[in-house]
């Protein structure tokens, strides 16, 4: 019985140090991709979740069920969306990523951008919101890290 105590005991200990390297790996992941836009401040999604949601989703809809998202970021910006897809584009190349062709998006009108790379292992996108969300006229961008599904 005694060694079911001293089990039990380290079998709770390897679950939290498993948890806890779990947690670091996912931010290491998101550390090491950072978004291309070292101009931009990082923004809290919470402060406008609403416009938040609708770009993830809208975002998704194009993309189908081919990929999962690991990571968002969210931006807000003045506008100018083909600087950060050119950005993007520079920073793609570091992975050796290359922008695709999304099925249904209409150009200049769906602002949505997919880069990947030649294995099929990683994934990023952008996306921008059509209208300005705030008062001062500004747009949301999402840099989303994203997973290929099993089968694309």
């Amino acid at each position: 019985m005694n060694w079911l105590k001293k089990f039990l005991r380290n079998a709770g200990v390897m679950t939290c140090l498993f948890l806890g390297a779990a947690t670091w790996a996912a931010d290491i992941d998101t550390m090491s991709n950072p978004p291309p836009f070292s101009f931009l401040q990082e923004s809290d999604a919470s402060h406008f979740s609403e416009a938040a949601s609708r770009l993830e989703d809208e975002a998704m809809a194009f993309l189908g069920h081919a990929y999962a998202i690991k990571s968002r970021r969210f931006f807000l910006t003045p506008g100018t969306w083909v600087a950060y897809v050119k950005q993007a584009d520079a920073a793609a190349r570091d992975w050796n990523g290359t922008r695709q062709e999304i099925k249904g998006r209409r150009v200049g009108k769906d602002l949505l951008e997919l880069w990947l790379d030649g294995k099929g292992q990683r994934a990023e996108a952008l996306a921008m919101s059509e209208q300005p969300i705030d008062e001062e006229g500004r747009y949301l961008l999402g840099y989303f890290t994203l997973s290929p599904l099993a089968g694309r």
